[in-house]
């Protein structure tokens, strides 16, 4: 067995590579040498001169202007061309950030928070890992102190952010805050780009130019001899010319659609060697390799995938500890019922469960070595996805969720391709999991080359990371953004004791919504996680009958009277606001003296809590017909001189007293005038998310009660 790491390669194989003159030459005489049909040397030659002329129009070497420091730290105001710019930062070794703003190497000088960072990340690395064995083995007590703890040195490191942007801060320093957030925006958008374009072939082909760039950037970035001899070992076909296409289409179709366009592209795929279509269409794409190459690719499956249960080493412990993380994540993934309750303490696993983990992860290790070829030049290559840096536009297939130092991918889609069928049985997850080792690890090599070229030193290489951290097996995503419910069965190889659910969103967990509201939707998000995940499936119309008897529960409450379903506030004592009693909240304790006391009581001097009434007095002709409806004269005649005196032109919220109203009932005459349905829609909100999650999309203002009136 190969200790080499066939994702990742040794620290100095890392180098800068930032020519964008010489990329570009290269890149424009390979284009022409295919075009013309004339030698590439002949091509180069020319275009070459034609730079060094500034023939081509329209090619401009813009000027930078910046601030340059001295050697005593003054900075005075300069500029100069972009390719002198960027000609003095790599002869010069300077850390180039995403926003081009340059520091000085490690090896000249050191910053003094490298140390309080560095320091950080380790403490916090030993308190997340004490907290997951904690949690994996149900001791929740120190689980709470340690995520506690490693929270705390998260926002030491965090908070030297905000502290560089502060104007007041010691530390402060623009450049730095901008240059941790766009270096994380790239470390992100590398990530979602290489797992679209791995896992689902999406790549973001929003236009012609960008299709064209790519199809010259790998077709001249092809190594003939090296992807020929990878073809022949691993039974790969080349894709024919219609199969490029394919491939284009299935990226550019949720974009553009140009006959003409497409007739052109197809012309120069036409003029590429088959071996650069193989380039184009094979590297960084698992999707196309595995829609070409049906018989090859689950060949490999089986084999990364398979289950072994007896291990004749002497030392099975050893052997699991001398492996990666990702592969010995993946056997655990895989024996997942097996070391649930043990985290990574193999002193206290059974025998015959350690000698799994490490037969099992041998022949994953095994099996990456024997397609280790397959994976340098397939998998982990050295070319980056395209339009990386318009990623935010991009309509994905793959990254159901992104945060800024994050990204979240789903493997389905090789469960159902691998079995016919979405399955949570050990081998569907060992599938998803095989899928999830090549993502991440994959992404840990991008995550070395973007290091490389911002200028870090060889010994941070590697400190930019994208490590596989949870495995969700089952997502809900709803149609807001950044609101979803999922679980969470392991993280970083840990299994937990049960499974941990998680609600992001506000909407999702409003704590402003009633309690038995709340745990309805709470309930309804881990029964449909749960159903899915024991194949029971989610019957929609049960769903849609639930929230119309939620929604009549809350209709009946409200028409009895109840305080249970509005809204609370406070009102002050009127010393309490700025404004004067006429327009501050105190207008709403005078308004219920005046106006309802007389017939109802009246209330003692705020402060109190109130309930919030929305009504459907939406304008001053229907507060009229609202005061003509009321039968008690007194009450009207009161209305009435209200609104001639203030002129109201509505009167969208009614503040009552909530002790008041629960020990004496709500006023009859306010019933007929509640805005029943906004109160009900605004508490059922998490409920018709989760509706969105099953594909299902209530109208937005209208209730389910009156769209399903048969339900």
């Amino acid at each position: 067995m190969s200790t080499e790491n066939y994702f990742i390669r040794p620290a100095e194989y890392y180098k800068r590579r930032i020519s964008p003159i010489k990329d570009y030459v290269e890149q424009m005489a390979y284009y022409v040498s295919r075009v013309r049909c004339i030698p590439y040397e002949q091509a180069y030659s020319a275009i070459k001169q034609k730079t060094i002329n500034k023939s081509f129009p329209g090619m401009i070497d813009p000027m930078v202007h910046f601030y340059k420091r001295n050697e005593y730290g003054d900075k005075a105001r300069t500029c100069t061309r972009l390719s002198r710019y960027l000609a003095e930062v790599i002869s010069n070794n300077h850390i180039l950030a995403p926003t081009f703003t340059t520091y000085q190497p490690y090896s000249v000088k050191q910053s003094l928070f490298v140390g309080f960072t560095g320091n950080n990340k380790k403490r916090r690395k030993l308190a997340k890992d004490a907290g997951f064995e904690a949690k994996s083995k149900g001791d929740m007590v120190t689980y709470s102190f340690k995520d506690l703890e490693q929270s705390q040195f998260k926002t030491y490191n965090n908070a030297l952010s905000g502290a560089y942007a502060a104007i007041g801060s010691p530390f402060n320093n623009p450049t730095n805050h901008s240059t941790l957030t766009s270096t994380v925006r790239m470390q992100s958008s590398i990530s979602n780009a290489s797992n679209e374009k791995l896992i689902g072939g999406n790549r973001h082909y929003f236009n012609y130019d960008v299709v064209l760039n790519n199809l010259i950037y790998m077709g001249h970035n092809t190594n003939h001899a090296v992807l020929q001899q990878a073809l022949n070992k691993y039974n790969l076909v080349i894709p024919t010319v219609d199969d490029v296409m394919d491939c284009i289409r299935r990226s550019t179709s949720f974009y553009w659609n140009d006959t003409n366009r497409f007739k052109r592209l197809r012309e120069f795929v036409l003029c590429m060697h088959p071996l650069e279509r193989a380039n184009f269409v094979y590297v960084g794409d698992l999707f196309q390799l595995r829609r070409l190459n049906e018989k090859p690719i689950r060949d490999f499956f089986d084999k990364i995938s398979e289950f072994k249960y007896e291990c004749d080493l002497e030392n099975p412990e050893k052997t699991i500890k001398s492996m990666s993380h990702a592969v010995v994540n993946l056997a655990h993934l895989m024996f997942k019922e097996d070391v649930r309750g043990f985290g990574k303490d193999y002193k206290l696993m059974p025998k015959e469960v350690v000698a799994k983990i490490a037969a099992t992860s041998l022949n994953i290790q095994k099996t990456i070595d024997e397609y280790g070829d397959f994976i340098k030049i397939f998998l982990a290559s050295d070319l980056m996805p395209a339009s990386v840096a318009y990623i935010s536009d991009m309509i994905r297939r793959v990254v159901p969720l992104s945060d800024t130092d994050s990204t979240m991918f789903s493997c389905d889609d090789y469960v159902d391709w691998y079995f016919g069928r979405i399955t949570f049985e050990p081998k569907g997850f060992a599938i998803a999991g095989a899928v999830s080792l090549f993502a991440t690890e994959t992404i840990s090599h991008l995550m070395a080359i973007l290091s490389a070229n911002l200028g870090a030193d060889q010994k941070f290489i590697f400190n930019i990371s994208m490590k596989p951290e949870f495995v969700f097996p089952v997502f809900g995503q709803t149609p807001v953004s950044k609101h979803y419910f999922t679980l969470s069965i392991m993280q970083e190889g840990i299994v937990f004791n049960e499974p941990d659910y998680e609600i992001k969103g506000v909407h999702l967990r409003n704590s402003a919504v009633p309690a038995d509201i709340i745990a309805e939707s709470k309930s309804t998000m881990k029964r449909i996680l749960n159903d899915i995940m024991a194949n029971k499936g989610v019957v929609l119309y049960n769903e849609i009958k639930s929230l119309k008897e939620t929604e009549q529960k809350i209709i009946n409450s409200l028409l009895r009277g109840e305080t249970k379903y509005f809204s609370r506030n406070k009102i002050k004592d009127p010393s309490s606001y700025s404004k004067g009693p006429t327009e501050s909240p105190y207008r709403h304790h005078v308004f219920w003296n005046e106006i309802w006391g007389p017939e109802y009581g009246k209330i003692d001097e705020p402060p109190y809590s109130c309930i919030k009434i929305p009504t459907t007095l939406k304008t001053k002709r229907k507060i009229l017909t609202w005061i003509e409806s009321i039968q008690n004269k007194q009450l009207r005649d009161r209305l009435t001189r209200w609104r001639d005196a203030t002129d109201k032109k509505a009167l969208n919220t009614l503040y009552f007293s909530l002790d008041h109203i629960a020990a004496s009932g709500m006023p009859k005459e306010v019933i007929p005038i509640m805005n029943i349905e906004r109160i009900v829609l605004d508490l059922t909100l998490s409920r018709r998310l989760i509706l969105g999650t099953l594909g299902y999309f209530p109208k937005p203002d209208m209730l389910i009660s009156h769209q399903y009136v048969d339900v």
